[in-house]
C-alpha cells in the first residue's frame, strides 16, 4: 500500500536519495533537495569517488554502498548496506 505524505510533513522527514551509473541524475536529485530545506536529506550511492565528491561539494550526507553491474555477491551486500543505512535515518521517503 503507498502511504501519501503531504508537503507539510514531507519538509520535515528524513529523505534518501539513491542513484548510481552515468551520474545524469545527480543534479535534479541535488535541485530537489536543496528544495526541501526544513527535511534531513541524505544521499546513498555506490563507492565511486565522482559520486561522494559531487553530493558533499554540496554539502549533503553522502553514504557509500558496495556497487557491481556483474557480481552478485556484491550486489546483494550493496542491499544489505542500503537496508541498515534506511533503518538507520529513519527515512521516510526514498
Amino acid at each position: 500500500m503507498i502511504k501519501k505524505i503531504n508537503n507539510a510533513s514531507l519538509n520535515k522527514s528524513n529523505i534518501a536519495f539513491t542513484f548510481g551509473g552515468t551520474g545524469g541524475h545527480f543534479y535534479p536529485c541535488i535541485a530537489l533537495a536543496q528544495e526541501l530545506k526544513e527535511s534531513s536529506i541524505y544521499f546513498i550511492g555506490s563507492n565511486n569517488r565522482k559520486d561522494s565528491q559531487i553530493i558533499s561539494k554540496y554539502g549533503f550526507k553522502f553514504f557509500k554502498i558496495s556497487s557491481s553491474k556483474k557480481n552478485p555477491g556484491l550486489m546483494l551486500k550493496a542491499f544489505f548496506e542500503a537496508r541498515n543505512i534506511l533503518k538507520k535515518i529513519k527515512q521516510k521517503s526514498l
